[in-house]
């Protein structure tokens, strides 16, 4: 142990010798004076020598440099401190330290601020909460904690935190959830549409899967972040590292979106009111229950994320691109960024529509015929004005739809490759410009 000077302060710091290969600590005296620093110095030199008590060494400490007891930040300070540092706001940072304040009411009532909080009671709440809860629970709790601890320790200067010695969870207990299948998918959204609650949540469904955006990040959703079909944010969850995410907004999204009114700046004011509230869970959780999908392998809202993930690698989307699905760093070069939208547009383009229930008449007529996505048989949709037209393209094995479509998955017996299927659209236009011209 000894006393040094550094260059970044004027205070005498003192450097403690832990051992061959490890780094020395320093902790500053708070002393210019150097006598003053120097009698710290030997006290702790005492104290850690002969094990003393550590609130007689604080407490010798206090009588030497003249220090007058501060009480600290209390719990509720400590966590302005964080979120006025940027810290994310969600409720699941006040849930830990409620979990906390609670235990300390009853093991530690006098105890009413962070720094009077030991490591030795760390480890005892940590003790006692632990097997009540998953270890991810355990970890996000801990973690919250250690960032509050962070932050105040950054706004009263000095100080360790306890929350870092308190070891994680290595156990790897979490509900993954999984994807919803397309007949969940129609039930869901026909649920939404059945008004089981109160809501937006329809559009905030279809938002979710053609985004991926988490729960929490769906309330904080503005009509300001929608810009020529695309919708750019940066989430919660890399809010800390100022990541931006960068989504192409796909056709669904975009029809969907049409039918919101625009009555604030929030897209689904109504869910943004109960954001703070356990109202957002429950209500999802009641349209599950209306649309009978069983719950109980951990379906949430955020199985929302885990289709969409799963519908792109289904349209063949490539792995590095859905893995950047949305991410872009803030203040990189246009020119990559543009690349990076481009690719990111396409990967959203390929997604399949929403799916559509089956009629009892289309389920006989389809079984042969291929799903949305699947590649068994390529599709080709060409709009035709032109009645002659389209009797001209049926007789070349293009079926008749809807509004004025017509699909094509043959021509004369042949069936079409991928590649082909631009000749078709291309011999529909002809066909179509052939019978429309004078």
């Amino acid at each position: 142990m000894a006393l040094v000077r550094r260059d970044d302060s004027r205070y005498w710091w003192i450097s403690i010798y832990r051992g061959p290969k490890l780094p020395r600590i320093q902790k500053s005296s708070g002393n210019e004076d150097y006598a003053k620093a120097e009698a710290m110095e030997r006290v702790l030199r005492l104290g850690l020598t002969q094990n003393a008590h550590r609130d007689k060494l604080v407490a010798a400490l206090d009588g030497i440099i003249g220090h007058v007891e501060d009480h600290g930040l209390t719990f509720e300070a400590a966590y302005q401190v964080y979120v006025s540092d940027g810290g994310s706001k969600e409720r699941h940072v006040p849930s830990a330290l409620k979990k906390l304040t609670e235990w300390m009411a009853v093991h530690h009532p006098k105890i009413e601020t962070v720094q009077a909080v030991s490591r030795g009671i760390a480890f005892a709440f940590a003790d006692d909460l632990r097997p009540t809860m998953s270890a991810k629970s355990w970890n996000n709790v801990r973690g919250n904690l250690r960032a509050v601890w962070e932050a105040s320790l950054r706004r009263v200067g000095s100080g360790v935190n306890i929350w870092a010695a308190v070891p994680s969870s290595s156990t790897h207990d979490s509900n993954h959830g999984r994807p919803f299948t397309d007949r969940e998918i129609i039930a869901i959204l026909k649920s939404c549409q059945a008004g089981v609650v109160t809501g937006e949540w329809y559009h905030a469904s279809i938002m979710a899967l053609y985004t991926g955006l988490r729960q929490g990040d769906i309330p904080d959703l503005k009509w300001a972040d929608v810009k020529n079909k695309t919708l750019r944010l940066v989430p919660s969850k890399t809010k800390r590292h100022a990541l931006a995410v960068t989504i192409p907004l796909h056709n669904a999204v975009v029809t969907a979106l049409t039918d919101l009114p625009r009555t604030t700046e929030w897209l689904f004011p109504i869910i943004r009111k109960n954001q703070r509230s356990s109202a957002t869970r429950t209500d999802f959780a009641k349209i599950l229950e209306h649309a009978k999908i069983d719950r109980s392998a951990h379906v949430t809202f955020h199985c929302w994320r885990h289709t969409w993930r799963s519908r792109l690698a289904a349209a063949g989307v490539p792995a590095d691109v859905a893995r950047r699905m949305g991410a872009a760093v803030q203040g990189i070069d246009e020119k990559s960024y543009n690349q990076d939208e481009v690719s990111l547009k396409r990967g959203v383009k390929a997604l399949p529509p929403l799916p559509k229930p089956r009629s009892s008449k289309s389920s006989k007529a389809g079984a042969s015929e291929s799903t949305v996505g699947s590649g068994a048989k390529a599709k080709a949709k060409v709009e035709i004005a032109s009645p002659p037209a389209a009797l001209i393209l049926k007789d070349f094995g293009i079926e008749v739809c809807d509004r004025g479509h017509y699909r094509c998955s043959s021509i004369n017996g042949l069936r079409l490759p991928p590649r082909i299927v631009c000749v078709a659209e291309w011999w529909g236009s002809f066909i179509s410009a052939l019978f429309s011209s004078p």
